[in-house]
């Protein structure tokens, strides 16, 4: 679930997959969530999965910087793209770029 602390920065909480793929990603879209990649230096960091009522309160909100948790640790993210369904208009797809500190 999105949280919000008290100095107004959007956090979502995400799960590391082990599995990639079509069919994988099927089966997580039907659990309610949705595959998403993390970025880091041009490259794939980490491929997460992510609540879809916690990204349609982040798109809602246009937030396009955000935190996300994975395992314990939080990654100060952007939004990099959207892919969405041609016949349903949901997101089925989102791609993050990992924020440097600096």
């Amino acid at each position: 679930m999105g949280v919000y602390d008290g100095m107004g920065d959007i956090r979502i909480t995400a799960q590391r997959r082990e599995k990639v793929g079509k069919e994988n990603s099927k089966k997580i879209r039907r659990a309610g969530f949705i595959p998403a990649v993390m970025y880091s230096g041009g490259k794939v960091h980490m491929h997460i999965q992510v609540r879809l009522s916690d990204m349609n309160k982040i798109l809602k909100n246009g937030a396009t910087k955000f935190e996300v948790e994975v395992d314990g640790k939080i990654y100060k993210v952007a939004l990099k793209d959207v892919q969405i369904h041609p016949l349903t208009d949901q997101p089925i797809h989102f791609d993050f770029y990992v924020l440097s500190d600096n």
